[in-house]
């Protein structure tokens, strides 16, 4: 059995603001997203593909040291 690629939507929220998503990645780690300013038709594939922004804020390279004078 092959693991799925994208992510699962557990349950889906509109708010005022705009979409609220409630997801399963293919690791099983459950996190929520929030889509201001998209149609539910593309807040809903974003949300498929989009890694969790705590995954990502983790893989991303420390900042640039700044020398100081």
């Amino acid at each position: 059995m092959t693991k799925p690629k994208y992510n699962r939507i557990l349950w889906c929220d509109q708010t005022v603001e705009g979409w609220n998503f409630g997801l399963e990645a293919p690791n099983g780690e459950i996190f929520t997203m929030h889509y201001i300013g998209y149609s539910k038709a593309e807040a809903t594939r974003r949300a498929r593909r989009e890694e969790s922004r705590i995954k990502a804020i983790v893989n991303q390279p420390p900042p640039r040291r700044r020398h100081s004078r």
